[in-house]
């Protein structure tokens, strides 16, 4: 969670915790991995369901930086044998 450590408004596992996983992959295919990211829409967006403000750049920025990683470089798996 690099890319939004220090910031006083961010919260892991609150008010939800856990995401969504296809049944058929839950806890018996090792290659998926499962991140939710849940965004109050006030910090992009004026409500109700208006135009995006200045808080759009940041939020977009930190969601790159925390994806980029992911995207780069296939994650390594060890043979099981």
């Amino acid at each position: 969670m690099s890319a939004f450590s220090g910031d006083p408004q961010i919260a892991e596992n609150t008010p939800f915790a856990g995401t969504y996983v296809p049944l058929t992959h839950f806890r018996s295919t090792q290659e998926v991995d499962s991140v939710m990211i849940e965004i109050r829409r006030d910090l992009y967006q004026e409500e109700p369901g208006g135009r995006t403000h200045a808080g759009y750049g940041p939020v977009v920025s930190r969601l790159t930086a925390f994806l980029n990683p992911v995207t780069r470089a296939p994650k390594a798996h060890s043979k099981r044998g």
